[in-house]
């Protein structure tokens, strides 16, 4: 997060755009905040394979929004080239080597 917050949340939506499961971060401070969805829904279920949106919405006490950038971490699968570009795939996602930030063993 860009800066501290009153509140935050991380709310998961199915590929209809149903939210299945929503995350309330409490009052997050700025930095980088670790999160992980254990893939189960709101009524305690385990969610059905699938893609997966997250929005992520904190605010300040006065209502207005912090500004977050999303960072993922994960397995590196293999890197891929398409129309003239590589990218490295991290848990299935593409990403370009400027966007890295580390690359380490797994533990």
């Amino acid at each position: 997060l860009d800066a501290a917050s009153f509140s935050g949340k991380i709310e998961i939506s199915d590929e209809a755009g149903d939210i299945i499961r929503s995350i309330d971060l409490g009052a997050p401070n700025a930095g980088v905040q670790a999160v992980e969805w254990d893939g189960m829904t709101s009524r305690g279920l385990e969610a059905a394979p699938g893609t997966y949106t997250m929005k992520v919405t904190a605010k300040y006490t006065g209502g207005g929004e912090v500004g977050w950038t999303p960072l993922y971490s994960g397995v590196v699968d293999g890197i891929v080239f398409r129309e003239g570009k590589s990218y490295i795939s991290v848990g299935g996602i593409l990403v370009t080597s400027d966007k890295l930030l580390s690359i380490g063993e797994k533990d």
